[in-house]
């Protein structure tokens, strides 16, 4: 425990003497132009073969979700604030998938099954005798 406290020591020393340096630790000044929504909007309509002549730079921030290599063809889906993209590098398809409100979980017929067999059954309560006379 002693370790974790001088080591957030350290961090927090070396945030000051950043600060007092004039340079922000915690900078984000990395300029987004565009969104994935705006991404898709503009090449929906376009194959795999038009998009490989397309002459548009984009800059994204996000997050990559997924990353899969499959050899010769490699696929990375991002995500950002309007949601997320990608390829299908079989097909060549697009897709966005919108960003969602909420999460829902439906928990499959196998889990039920195997969290049944594991919780405790509730006891059935026998009625007291001894309250009742």
């Amino acid at each position: 425990m002693e370790e974790l406290n001088d080591l957030l020591l350290q961090r927090r020393t070396k945030i000051d003497d950043l600060r007092q340096q004039g340079v922000n630790p915690y900078a984000n000044d990395f300029p987004v132009a565009h969104t994935s929504a705006d991404v898709m909007a503009a090449h929906e309509t376009q194959d795999a073969e038009a998009l490989k002549d397309c002459p548009h730079h984009y800059t994204l921030a996000g997050r990559i979700m997924a990353r899969r290599d499959f050899g010769k063809a490699a696929f990375i889906q991002v995500q950002d604030r309007k949601g997320r993209m990608g390829v299908n590098p079989a097909s060549g398809e697009k897709m966005f998938i919108p960003p969602h409100k909420g999460l829902t979980f439906r928990p499959s017929k196998r889990l039920k099954k195997v969290t049944d067999k594991r919780s405790p059954k509730p006891r059935k309560s026998k009625p007291d005798s001894k309250s009742n006379s």
